[in-house]
């Protein structure tokens, strides 16, 4: 609850697609766009619930072309 909102950054149109490099873990956020054209790094304080990430256009139309998804090991 102490750190609310949405990060946003612009992203100008281009023809080729753009690649997009989300890293999330327990309290942080860190978005790499074409190998750091765009970059956001957000500190999260999720609750144990969260499960959700959501990626948004505005005033402009996207879409994705593939999904990867890893899931990085827990260090024991």
């Amino acid at each position: 609850k102490d750190f609310p909102g949405r990060q946003m950054a612009p992203l100008l149109p281009r023809m080729s697609p753009a690649l997009l490099r989300i890293f999330v873990d327990r309290s942080s956020v860190e978005v790499f766009v074409n190998g750091g054209e765009v970059a956001i790094t957000d500190r999260i304080f999720p609750s144990e619930d969260s499960d959700r990430l959501q990626v948004f256009s505005i005033d402009g139309d996207a879409s994705f072309r593939s999904v990867r998804i890893w899931k990085l090991e827990t260090p024991h």
